[in-house]
């Protein structure tokens, strides 16, 4: 099934005519058919999908990311259920060996939905030593306080421990990621667990104005350096 808004991408203005949508595939230069239908309960993609869907090896729980890029036409990025891009390939039923082989490569890449959520920093004040005469004792008052809360994007555990970023650079001292050239951002561990952080996250994600609506697509390019891209449902993105 497939919305209204995206099913107008493939509307051609002849009622009379077929609706078809053209999906660029990783597998050749040409694009895959696929008639967009319609019935009561809305828009869905038919003839030639079940096909397509068999022969990249989409199964239930992937989350595909259509982004229009002419009239009719639409690039296909399938992510697994670990929120990480799909290694095309390993489950593929229908193409032939060659075919597979001349599939170009992607980066490595996942999403993470745009969120708001903070996690509580606890920050420790140590006050200068008392002497408490009652008792004849030397006793240090040790107060803390919740004093500020950080942002902090995961990044998915799948993308992790499929070692795209070596353990190398990620227990460097002061682990960074870079985005385009100037935004060095910091990278916190917790346990298993990495998350973009730092006071300069959040200042990034407002110069991209995001809002909640937006998934984030963030593509690894090795040596620290990632790029973002961000889709929505607008008039040329929609996620499934």
């Amino acid at each position: 099934r497939i919305n209204d808004e995206t099913a107008r991408w493939f509307d051609t203005g002849d009622r009379g005519a077929e609706h078809k949508a053209h999906i660029m595939s990783p597998f050749g230069k040409k694009p895959w058919g696929i008639t967009v239908g319609r019935d009561s309960n809305g828009s869905f993609l038919g003839d030639g999908w079940p096909q397509f869907v068999a022969a990249h090896g989409i199964g239930v729980g992937c989350y595909l990311v259509f982004k229009h890029v002419l009239r009719g036409t639409v690039t296909l990025k399938v992510f697994d259920d670990g929120f990480v891009i799909k290694p095309f390939g390993l489950t593929i039923t229908v193409l032939s060996p060659p075919e597979i082989e001349n599939a170009f490569a992607r980066k490595p890449q996942f999403i993470v939905p745009f969120q708001t959520s903070f996690k509580e920093k606890m920050v420790c004040l140590i006050f200068p030593v008392q002497m408490f005469r009652t008792i004849k004792l030397l006793s240090m008052y040790v107060h803390c306080i919740m004093s500020f809360q950080l942002f902090l994007q995961p990044i998915p555990p799948e993308f992790l421990r499929r070692g795209y970023i070596s353990e190398e650079d990620l227990n460097r001292p002061k682990p960074a990621a870079i985005f385009s050239t100037s935004w060095h951002i910091d990278l916190e561990k917790d346990g298993p667990n990495v998350f973009f952080a730092g006071p300069l996250w959040p200042k990034f994600l407002e110069h991209k104005n995001l809002s909640e609506t937006h998934v984030l697509l963030i593509k690894y390019h090795g040596r620290m350096t990632f790029s973002l891209e961000t889709y929505g449902h607008g008039n040329n993105e929609h996620i499934e």
